[in-house]
């Protein structure tokens, strides 16, 4: 406990105020909550207010949540925009199973090549 109070006293510095004690321990609280690529993100890049911790975090989700998203694509009439179990081509159920298949059975093989030395 002695420890966390110097820590967020900043024993090493000057004696903090009241309210810069408080912010020191919402940050710690705030970085605890997060998941831990922010955290280390976070920590790499020492923000000093709640504010900065915020806009750092939104940074980081931001620029990698851009970046995870691809368009999605359907195997049965291989448009952008749905998959497909939502597809409404005229295609005849039927035909859309065997087609579903054999893209199933292509990326199985795909797989296998990959996998051997």
């Amino acid at each position: 406990m002695t420890d966390m109070f110097n820590k967020w006293n900043g024993a090493d510095k000057e004696t903090r105020t009241k309210k810069e004690i408080c912010e020191v321990i919402i940050i710690e609280q705030l970085k605890e909550c997060m998941p831990t690529g922010v955290r280390i993100w976070l920590k790499e890049r020492k923000p000093k207010t709640i504010e900065q911790v915020g806009d750092l975090a939104d940074n980081y989700i931001s620029a990698r949540k851009s970046a995870k998203e691809v368009p999605r694509r359907c195997h049965c009439c291989n448009k952008i925009g749905h998959i497909a179990a939502e597809c409404g081509s005229t295609i005849p159920a039927e035909q859309k199973q065997m087609k579903l298949a054999s893209r199933q059975t292509m990326a199985g093989n795909q797989e296998r090549v990959h996998l051997q030395p």
